[in-house]
């Protein structure tokens, strides 16, 4: 009868102060993961946002040199052809 009794206790025990704070504990890892990941994510929209302007502008600065040589390349073409007409 008293093995029965302490055995009763150990596991009365195991069940108020071990397995609550296991539950607990996996709930809140839960928790913890699932917002972490959403803060990732979060952080990684911003850093991407961030570098595709980044290199807009980075682009945007041969793309209008570019433009400004073919202006001057067009300007010239007229020049000459004007030259040509002109001989």
């Amino acid at each position: 009868m008293f093995q029965s009794f302490k055995n009763t206790l150990i596991r009365n025990f195991f069940i108020v102060a071990v397995i609550p704070p296991i539950v607990v504990g996996f709930i809140a890892l839960e928790i913890l993961s699932s917002s972490i990941g959403r803060e990732i994510t979060h952080r990684n929209e911003l850093l991407a946002k961030s570098i595709a302007a980044e290199l807009e502008i980075f682009l945007l600065h041969p793309l209008k040199l570019l433009q400004q040589i073919r202006d001057v390349s067009d300007k010239s073409e007229i020049r000459f052809s004007k030259k040509l007409q002109q001989a």
